[in-house]
């Protein structure tokens, strides 16, 4: 849903893929991101058209994307009263992460890591 805000907007989401889930067993069964579907090769051309400028390869934020597929307030009561379900949703979120920026050195191949946030 779009929220508008003086001469701008953003998207705030309105329905939650697992808001309704209450066991692991549902969190298991979520169509989760596969590594796979990113063609990392295509941002290459442009990393390269442009070799004096800085590119962020990445954007990590467990805890939002958490309450993106569970709804905020339903995620901080699973950090409490359900944790099987919020370790559940983390791990898939954190699992996630860790494969794609292991795979970002990968497709780099005429750039530099950063000395100060990469390796």
């Amino acid at each position: 849903k779009y929220m508008y805000y003086g001469n701008g907007k953003y998207t705030e989401t309105i329905n939650f893929a697992l808001a309704k889930a209450e066991s692991v067993e549902e969190i298991e069964k979520h169509d989760w991101p596969d590594i796979s579907w990113y063609d990392f090769e295509s941002i290459l051309p442009i990393i390269k058209q442009f070799p004096n400028y800085p590119f962020m390869v990445g954007y990590f934020a467990p805890g939002w994307f958490a309450w993106e597929v569970r709804g905020m307030a339903q995620f901080m009561i699973d950090c409490v009263e359900n944790k099987a379900i919020a370790h559940a949703i983390l791990n898939h979120i954190c699992d996630f992460g860790y494969e794609y920026f292991k795979k970002c050195p990968e497709f780099i191949t005429c750039g530099q890591w950063s000395k100060n946030g990469g390796s």
